[in-house]
């Protein structure tokens, strides 16, 4: 199979280079919402898997190469798998976060993203207990939709430039609920994502949130109310906040909930100074990464490597 999927990288997707450091897998199981399926495998056996989302007019190669995913799992060892949009779906290549019949389990573009998911679950050898998803903007959004959908597939989540689930419920919504609004209650957006499950006790991951509070695409009040709508799911309302500028990156103020591990939290990174972007640090210095973009800012910080932080794949010197 291994050789089978080397031999098709760059087919059926016109946005892989030569250079490419994703394979296609063509055929996956049931393509309800007629996603490309690209993965970035690991050499050895029962690694962590990232299922990363790239944003509008991206790529997934863009995305995984400017955020720089694609070098700290080579050098971790992670499997990537990257799910792509096609421009039939949608002209500017978002997810359809925004469309009903797309964010259901069953149907659309969720469903296939996790039969992609399942896919490789059957495959490859993966954790099965080290699953996470990641994404920026359409992708960041369509990554909280799986997690309200499906919270025990993931151990946890990590999302740029997004809002909360269910603030659009049809595409002429879209543009009100980038802008954060109606502004709900944490109750009201807590109800959003429990009315999905109302017969199931479930646990439900962790998720660390990213916002620039200069976005003027997805307006940082979004990422706001994705905190609170999160804290409520997990019921750490009445828990105590913890507010503090990062030592070393004093533009981000990290709010946080919940434990001081990455098991039960949600954390809300607000960066200074930062759009519709996510933080890079580029540079060959050890703990540098990710490339400079449109859709990204040099910041000396690496966002990638700070999630793979949080989720506990990546182990800090002295810590």
């Amino acid at each position: 199979m291994w050789r089978g999927l080397l031999l098709i990288i760059g087919l059926n997707t016109g946005f892989l280079s030569a250079q490419s450091s994703l394979v296609a897998v063509p055929e996956f199981g049931a393509n309800l919402g007629s996603l490309e399926c690209l993965i970035q495998p690991t050499s050895t056996k029962n690694r962590p898997l990232i299922l990363v989302l790239h944003g509008c007019t991206q790529s997934a190669q863009e995305a995984i190469s400017v955020s720089g995913w694609d070098a700290l799992a080579k050098e971790n060892d992670f499997f990537l798998l990257a799910p792509q949009q096609r421009i039939g779906n949608n002209p500017n290549r978002c997810f359809n976060w925004f469309r009903p019949e797309d964010i259901d389990s069953l149907n659309g573009e969720a469903a296939s993203i996790l039969n992609m998911l399942s896919y490789c679950l059957t495959h490859f050898s993966i954790d099965t207990s080290q699953i996470f998803i990641t994404g920026f903007s359409a992708g960041g959004q369509m990554s909280v939709s799986l997690l309200a959908l499906t919270p025990a597939r993931f151990k946890g989540g990590a999302v740029f430039a997004c809002g909360p689930y269910g603030l659009a419920e049809k595409p002429g919504q879209a543009l009100k609920a980038m802008h954060g609004q109606p502004e709900l209650t944490e109750k009201q957006l807590t109800l959003r994502v429990m009315n999905l499950h109302p017969e199931t006790a479930l646990s439900f991951p962790s998720l660390y949130i990213y916002h620039g509070l200069d976005d003027g695409v997805v307006y940082p009040n979004c990422a706001v109310m994705l905190y609170m709508q999160w804290r409520g799911i997990k019921q750490l309302n009445a828990s105590p906040e913890k507010e503090v500028l990062l030592k070393e990156h004093p533009f981000i103020q990290r709010t946080s909930v919940g434990s001081t591990d990455n098991y039960n939290r949600v954390v809300l990174y607000q960066c200074t100074g930062l759009g519709h972007q996510i933080p890079v640090d580029p540079g060959t210095n050890s703990g540098q990464g990710g490339q400079y973009n449109l859709f990204s800012k040099d910041q000396n910080f690496w966002a990638a490597m700070n999630v793979a932080i949080d989720f506990g794949l990546v182990k800090v010197e002295g810590q």
